[in-house]
């Protein structure tokens, strides 16, 4: 079953998995995901939250499906998960990535 997944990080040293998420039903101003869907952190993004993108960023062209993501996890040694991007609990599959993960 698709969820709304579209990007995962993985930090080695804490062993932290961080799921991003789209699709949100608050219109926050000043929210940076608007500019940038992916993670700031990732070496061909440091930088950009300096620069000013002119519009706002395309949304993700795939999302990954539940079975996906749980095939990553088995692949990592996970002890954090952080749940970014938009509101993660309007994922249908929220629940069950949540308990999965524990």
């Amino acid at each position: 079953m698709l969820t709304n997944v579209y990007h995962i990080t993985y930090a080695l040293e804490p062993k932290e998995v961080v799921l991003f998420f789209w699709g949100c039903n608050m219109n926050c101003r000043g929210y940076y995901r608007k500019k940038n869907i992916y993670s700031l952190m990732l070496k061909e993004n440091i930088g950009v939250r300096n620069d000013e993108p002119n519009g706002f960023a395309r949304p993700p062209e795939r999302f990954l499906d539940f079975e996906e993501v749980m095939q990553i996890f088995e692949t990592l040694e996970v002890k954090y998960v952080v749940m970014e991007s938009v509101e993660p609990s309007l994922n249908p599959l929220y629940p069950q990535l949540t308990e999965a993960q524990e």
